[in-house]
């Protein structure tokens, strides 16, 4: 073989290989993580962001729920734990806290369930679904959220 063909046959073989590497790296990257920060509670859980379409880090937050002075209050924080909204929630249907180890979130429901979730800043607050059946409500709008959940257990849409 000639030595231009040799160059020619290695460029039309490797330059796609390293694309396809790169492409599948980046995928691989996006669903890698995120890593705790130290400013993030062991028990906060992490709400991963839908995906862009491309190869990116993990987007989304991280939420932690607890019991203080007889309310429950919620903290979602960035991908490096700074925080962006801490607030007081209130349990759909019950008048007193819940306690801490009983907060187990479902990451599942409460990424996914209600869309319709109260805009605070540049946040989607969602309702808290708890592995339990309980759910959280951002305070200042409960009676928005138990309206919505009155709905949803009657069945409506």
């Amino acid at each position: 073989m000639k030595r231009s063909t040799v160059v020619v046959f290695s460029t039309i073989t490797v330059v796609p290989m390293l694309v396809i590497m790169v492409v599948i790296g980046g995928y691989w990257w996006s669903n890698f993580g995120p890593f705790r920060p130290k400013a993030v509670s062991r028990t906060a859980v992490f709400l991963r962001a839908p995906a862009t379409g491309g190869p990116s880090g993990p987007r989304g937050v991280w939420l932690v729920c607890w019991q203080s002075s007889g309310e429950n209050r919620c903290r979602f924080s960035e991908k490096d734990g700074a925080t962006i909204f801490e607030g007081v929630f209130i349990p759909y249907g019950r008048k007193e806290a819940i306690p801490t180890d009983l907060l187990k979130i479902d990451t599942s429901k409460t990424k996914y369930a209600d869309p319709e979730g109260v805009w605070i800043n540049d946040l989607l607050v969602p309702m808290v679904y708890l592995q339990n059946g309980e759910v959280l409500i951002l305070a200042q709008y409960y009676e928005k959220g138990a309206l919505i959940l009155n709905r949803k257990r009657r069945g409506e849409q």
